[in-house]
């Protein structure tokens, strides 16, 4: 146990337990003793800093910045010494360096606090009020469950898989109670399903204690608890280790069906409709500006902190260089091509219209929504990414470290309104979504596909079919007629399903972890654009960038070589050794 750790983080939840700002990032002045982590709550609160400081930024537990999607074929950098570009490229292994997927260390430090907490946790007194302190002790008593439940998803996440001479898929090492100087360290790893239940366990516990949402003015359970994790979360991350539990890739050895997991999402569901918005909550200046305490955007399950009105962070790595970015995320040709048409035809289907010397044109609207292509307007500046173009620092690599690698620049998540040039910086205020309702509906459409078929209501009163649909349209495709063509083929409607994900959740991290649950393919060549200009016209050469070099055995990531060689018990992945 990392004593100075538990005094720092417990010097934080003093705030949490009176109110906070906008989520919790206060100073830190003081230090209390240790001996004062029983006899003071807000101390003792502090054992789940830890935990929760796992989802803020710099940590990849929820991210809506590229670290996993770097290693697939969708995106590309510029700064070619990025770990998660050099795992896809080769560069995964076992080493403490070698895996930027790793969760080891982090959960079993966030799971060792969250069961001292439990453990320890009648013992104190919340308030003197015997009522408000019983309320105190279920609120709590939540958290906690919820925490371990959440943290050991993405621990299992990152590191289940088969070990050689086990015909059952292994899971993760399961701690329910806290470790001491006395405790057998040496303890093997549970098999899969055994973990799913327990995980599937703490969230349901977690549930009988937590309100759907925090409102008005109660001290336990007001909004001023915003920003914590309620019941609405606890439901939403249920359903997403259910459609994990379901999927291909782990179907055979968790016990979770397809029906399970769409009736878990649905619960979350009930009441929604897909936001009309909600593919650009990440630039409503006023609505962000208008947040209170932890206060939720209607897209929004879930979210991190809203940084300072001076944040140009992600504009200054991402814009063009011409816009004085160092343009460092660069979509591929690869995701390009999984637009579809304004038609809604995929551009390979003989329906579609596509036309590969104008390729940009009636085009899926969320094109230019998401990517900044050759003759894109961005802050009223149009871009040129020809290669032919002396004075062009957009080009296809013209500039080392700022222009484009692929042909193609970032777009989304980013803020026009937020300027980085030198004396006329302007910055804004950003905020990170860790759950969104989008990806959810998306969740629901593919289990209850594969439950029940594509035009099957469910227990939402939603079909897949019907998902999409509203999905798509939000997006600009009005006249749907390859949706419709297709509306009633269950094989059609799953790569459909999953082209959408691809699409609308581009850049969140979901890609590299969906193609492993489905169990398809994770090598490819990475393309780019060559674009030659001469006076107005344009022609365009496809061209290899990179290849993804993923072994069979890359399904699933490693256990830590340090930790497989300390512990007889521990068993390593096949292929890893």
């Amino acid at each position: 146990m990392k004593l100075n750790n538990i005094l720092t983080y417990s010097a934080l939840a003093s705030l949490v337990l009176v109110g906070c700002d906008d989520m919790f990032e206060p100073n830190i002045e003081q230090h209390p003793d240790f001996d004062q982590l029983i006899t003071n709550p807000s101390n003792y609160y502090g054992l789940l800093m830890t935990p929760y400081s796992m989802f803020n930024d710099g940590n990849t537990f929820y991210s809506n910045r590229i670290h996993e999607d770097l290693s697939t074929s969708d995106f590309y950098s510029n700064n070619l010494t990025s770990n998660w570009l050099l795992m896809g490229r080769g560069n995964w292994t076992t080493k403490d360096n070698g895996n930027p997927v790793d969760k080891w260390e982090q959960v079993r430090e966030s799971i060792q606090y969250i069961n001292l907490f439990l453990q320890s946790m009648d013992q104190v007194t919340w308030s003197k009020d015997p009522q408000t302190n019983e309320e105190f002790k279920q609120r709590l008593t939540g958290e906690a469950y919820a925490l371990r439940g959440i943290h050991n998803f993405f621990f299992l996440r990152a590191h289940a898989g088969y070990v050689e001479g086990e015909s059952k898929m292994m899971g993760i090492p399961i701690l329910t109670e806290p470790e001491d100087i006395n405790s057998d360290f040496n303890i093997p790893r549970q098999d899969f399903k055994t973990c799913i239940d327990q995980i599937t366990k703490d969230l349901n516990e977690a549930l009988k204690y937590l309100p759907d949402e925090y409102k008005g003015e109660d001290l336990v359970n007001g909004q001023s608890r915003n920003g914590l994790i309620n019941g609405t979360i606890v439901k939403a991350v249920r359903s997403q280790v259910a459609l994990m539990a379901a999927s291909p890739l782990y179907a055979d050895d968790s016990g979770v069906t397809w029906k399970e997991a769409a009736d878990y999402v649905a619960e979350v569901l009930q009441g929604h409709t897909v936001v009309p918005d909600g593919n650009t909550w990440y630039c409503h200046t006023e609505e962000i500006n208008a947040f209170t305490a932890g206060a939720l955007p209607p897209e929004v399950i879930w979210r991190g902190d809203r940084s300072g009105t001076d944040d140009t962070g992600y504009e200054s790595m991402c814009y063009p260089p011409s816009l004085n970015g160092s343009g460092q995320m660069n979509p591929t040709q690869n995701l390009v091509d999984a637009f579809p048409m304004a038609n809604g035809y995929p551009i390979t289907e003989s329906g579609s219209g596509y036309d590969p010397s104008h390729p940009y044109a009636n085009r899926d609207p969320r094109l230019d929504l998401y990517i900044i292509h050759d003759g894109s307007d961005f802050k009223g500046t149009q871009i040129n990414t020809c290669v032919n173009n002396d004075d062009n620092s957009d080009g296809l690599n013209k500039e080392t470290d700022k222009s484009t690698r692929t042909g193609y620049y970032m777009k989304k998540f980013l803020n026009e309104e937020v300027g980085v040039e030198t004396g006329k910086v302007n910055g804004r205020r950003h905020y990170k979504a860790r759950i969104r309702y989008t990806e959810l509906f998306l969740n629901y459409a593919e289990a209850q596909n594969e439950a029940e078929g594509p035009q099957s209501t469910g227990s939402l009163g939603m079909s897949p079919y019907d998902v999409i649909k509203a999905i798509r349209q939000r997006g600009g495709i009005t006249n749907d007629l390859y949706l419709e063509s297709i509306k009633s083929d269950k094989d059609k409607m799953r790569a459909l399903i999953h082209n959408e994900r691809r699409i609308e959740l581009m850049g969140e991290n979901f890609r590299f972890w969906d193609l492993r649950r489905w169990k398809e393919p994770i090598n490819e060549a990475v393309n780019g654009i060559k674009i030659t200009a001469s006076g107005s016209d344009r022609t365009y050469e496809v061209f290899k960038i990179d290849d993804l070099r993923f072994g069979d055995h890359m399904y699933f990531g490693p256990i830590p070589e340090t930790e497989v060689l300390k512990w007889s018990n521990l068993k390593q992945n096949k292929g890893w050794e």
